[in-house]
C-alpha cells in the first residue's frame, strides 16, 4: 500500500515535536485519562452535526474552557466524522464510533468506522473552489498529532491528539 502522506510532527513527552512519522505508523498517545465518553453515531449528516455539538458541550461540562482547544477539537471531530461518512465502506446497520478522552486539559479524539479500500491520506492542495479534499489537511493543522490504523476486525480507527496548550503558545 503506497500513499503520498504528509507526515506531521508527533509530540514527545515534553510536548516538543520530535519526529516525522507517516500516519499509519504513529502510535496513539497513552494518556492518564481522567474522563472518557464513547458514543455510536448514525452515519447521517444530522447525526454528525449533533455529535459535534455534543462533544463541545461535553468538553465544557468537563471544565475545558480554553476556546482554542475546544474549537480545534470541534473541527477535528467534524472532519473525522465526515470522512467516516464519505470515505468508508458502510456496513448495513453499522454506526460510527466516537470516543473523546481528557487528561489534564489534553484531548484525544478517536473515530472508528467501516474502513475502506484506500488508506486515509492528505490530498495535494485542494483547489479553492473544490468543496472536498481538505479534511485531513485541517486535522493535521489543528491536531498536535493524528494517525489511523486498521483494526483486527477490518474496521479503521483514526485518532487525533490536541494538547492543553493553545496553538501558538510556547509554554
Amino acid at each position: 500500500m503506497t500513499s503520498h502522506v504528509a507526515a506531521c510532527p508527533v509530540p514527545g513527552p515534553d510536548n516538543s515535536r520530535l519526529s516525522r512519522v507517516p500516519p499509519a505508523l504513529r502510535k496513539r498517545p497513552r494518556l492518564p485519562v481522567r474522563r472518557q465518553q464513547s458514543v455510536s453515531v448514525v452515519p447521517h449528516e444530522i447525526a454528525l452535526q449533533n455529535a459535534r455539538h455534543g462533544v463541545t458541550a461535553l468538553l465544557f461540562s468537563w471544565g475545558l474552557t480554553c476556546k482554542d482547544v475546544v474549537d480545534r477539537v470541534e473541527l477535528i471531530v467534524s472532519e473525522l466524522l465526515t470522512n467516516a461518512l464519505l470515505h468508508t465502506i458502510p456496513v448495513p446497520g453499522d454506526e460510527i464510533g466516537l470516543s473523546v478522552a481528557e487528561a489534564d486539559g489534553a484531548v484525544l479524539i478517536e473515530v472508528e468506522d467501516g474502513g475502506g479500500p484506500t488508506a486515509p491520506a492528505i490530498r495535494p492542495r485542494a483547489e479553492d473552489e473544490c468543496e472536498h479534499g481538505r479534511g485531513l489537511a485541517l486535522v493535521e493543522a489543528m491536531a498536535d498529532s493524528w494517525a489511523w490504523r486498521t483494526l483486527p476486525n477490518g474496521r479503521r480507527s483514526t485518532w487525533a491528539y490536541v494538547s492543553a496548550t493553545p496553538e501558538g503558545d510556547t509554554r
